[in-house]
């Protein structure tokens, strides 16, 4: 069992200017053990993690982004907004919050693909200059490809441009999505 106030503590230690600790703290709170426990016994704990994906600190959302990929797994009514959340980090300035974003929402499975605009914003990324941005949001398709193809049209064609693409490596994340 995990000791009264051990999740709070850890959520807290989510927002800690020290990354290595917010690295620290979202694993932990990523384990088998504390997501069950979270989800069951601390039912604002899911609120705050998703609250922390708006938080002022690139680094806070990154952790939160990664939080609610291990935590979440694909069951997003635990987890009110995050989404919504999510999509809105595709479009933040730093390539590190957007491919936290994208990774998370590759993970989450059919509820982001039912979301008005998720996909979208994913496909949107596919033409994104930084090559780690682009490889995050095609890797999340490729997760979400069935879910992805018949809710938006567009998306195989998207990813079978980044075959023809002049860098290698964008030609890899294209064929791993489509495969």
């Amino acid at each position: 069992p995990v000791p009264p106030g051990t999740v709070e503590a850890l959520l807290r230690l989510l927002e800690d200017e020290d990354a290595g600790m917010r690295d620290t703290a979202m694993h932990t709170l990523s384990s088998l053990e504390f997501r069950t426990a979270m989800v069951s016994k601390h039912p604002g704990a899911a609120e705050a993690v998703v609250g922390l994906l708006g938080h002022g600190q690139a680094g806070v959302q990154c952790s939160a982004a990664l939080a609610v990929r291990q935590l979440a797994r694909g069951r997003t009514s635990d987890y009110p907004g995050v989404v919504e959340a999510l999509v809105r980090l595709l479009e933040h300035t730093e390539p590190e919050v957007q491919m936290s974003a994208a990774a998370a929402l590759g993970q989450l499975g059919e509820a982001v693909a039912s979301r008005p605009g998720a996909v979208e914003a994913l496909v949107k990324l596919l033409a994104h200059e930084d090559m780690r941005v682009l490889s995050s949001a095609a890797s999340a398709l490729g997760l979400l490809k069935e879910a992805a193809v018949s809710s938006q049209a567009g998306v195989v064609e998207a990813l079978v441009r980044l075959l023809g693409h002049r860098q290698a490596a964008t030609q890899c994340s294209g064929a791993n999505a489509l495969g």
